[in-house]
């Protein structure tokens, strides 16, 4: 089943490099995956190891599948490998006695191709649904023909209280802005949903907050514009706070933080305040929400700020303290972290410590010049060295 798995990726590989190979892998691949998904597995525990090495390389040849519709040709062959997965979520009335189409299929079959996902649909299994929902946005990854199908799946899967079917909705999301950061633009529609922390679970929601970050670090989606939705959307429970940390939604948060590093020179003043907001991620304290991985994220997300961002106070008249990231404190922060000295954490520490004190050692030596035009050698800088007598 490992050799199947294996062999499935690579070709899923081999056919979205090279699309014209698609019509002809796609049969024999789609025969191999009918044959595999009734296949009998044993009972016992060895057994089920195996079912479960079996389902993964189904599900490889599934997303090898989708790969093919690179091909125009392909495209059609892929949805109909995707088809068991959709018949679920068919209108009552398409189980009614089927019609022939004019390719001589049933009507049921073909309406359900097109229209997948609505909102009277059935109930499927919600471990299904949610895969159904990645092999779609796999399906839109090569397909971009596939977008009215998968837009009306995230659509429908927005109104579904199950957590495994949210948590597929938004792994797909994730997916489409990883692809094509460009394209997924069009699904902000759906991706609002899923940053609201009262509907969605945890999990979800850390995706839909690695999804803007995604798109705003490909500079289509303006950051600033986005952290004011991604803080609407949290409501008056969090107030622009820091999530909780559980799911991973504290670490997306402040790993997005990061991103207001593109628009900071000309957004001063709100980029002191995102600045602010990932400092408050990585500072330690006894009992505070912030884990280790979370600090490195905060961090990492520092280091991407102009250092004189994080140690200027904003406005220019207030004290070093009143800085969004005090350069002392940060010194602080660094040495005292529990992290141990070869994490990750401390890696990410340092890198901002070391650039902040770059900055200030150039700031000290500019200001030993600066006084009168003076030099360290005496006289003005750039004046001509007195002859000898």
């Amino acid at each position: 089943a490992r050799v199947r798995e294996a062999a499935a990726a690579a070709l899923g590989e081999r056919m979205a490099a090279v699309p014209s190979r698609a019509p002809a892998t796609l049969p024999p691949l789609l025969l191999a995956v009918t044959s595999a998904s009734f296949a009998e597995t044993t009972k016992t525990t060895r057994g089920g190891l195996a079912a479960m090495d079996e389902a993964r390389a189904v599900l490889a040849a599934l997303r090898a599948a989708t790969a093919g519709a690179a091909h125009p040709l392909g495209a059609p062959v892929a949805l109909r490998a995707l088809s068991p997965l959709v018949t679920p979520f068919e209108m009552d009335e398409m189980d009614e006695a089927p019609t022939s189409s004019k390719r001589g299929g049933s009507k049921a079959g073909d309406d359900a191709l097109k229209l997948g996902f609505t909102a009277a649909a059935k109930t499927p299994e919600p471990k299904a649904h949610a895969l159904a929902l990645v092999l779609l946005a796999d399906l839109w990854c090569h397909h971009k023909g596939a977008f009215p199908r998968l837009r009306a799946a995230l659509d429908h899967a927005s109104t579904s209280r199950e957590p495994a079917v949210l948590i597929g909705a938004a792994a797909a999301l994730a997916k489409c802005a990883r692809k094509d950061p460009a394209g997924a633009c069009d699904l902000v529609g759906p991706l609002r949903f899923f940053l609201d922390p009262s509907r969605v679970p945890p999990v979800a929601r850390a995706l839909a907050l690695e999804t803007v970050r995604t798109m705003c670090d490909a500079d289509v989606l303006d950051f600033y514009a986005a952290f004011r939705v991604v803080v609407a959307a949290a409501g008056e429970d969090e107030s622009g706070a820091p999530p909780p940390p559980e799911g991973g939604a504290r670490r997306e948060w402040a790993r997005l933080l990061g991103a207001g590093w593109l628009d900071a020179a000309a957004r001063p003043d709100a980029a002191a305040a995102v600045a602010g907001a990932a400092w408050e991620c990585a500072a330690w304290n006894p009992g505070d929400s912030n884990d280790e991985g979370t600090r490195e994220a905060a961090y990492g997300a520092l280091a991407r700020f102009d250092p004189e961002t994080l140690v200027a106070p904003p406005g220019g008249d207030e004290s070093p303290a009143d800085a969004p990231v005090p350069a002392d404190e940060l010194a602080t922060a660094y040495l005292t972290d529990p992290a141990p000295t070869t994490s990750g954490t401390i890696r990410a520490a340092a890198a901002v410590v070391e650039r902040v004190a770059r900055l200030e050692r150039n700031r000290a030596a500019r200001s030993t010049l600066a006084p009168g035009g003076g030099s360290l050698l005496g006289g003005a800088v750039g004046e001509d060295a007195p002859p000898a007598k």
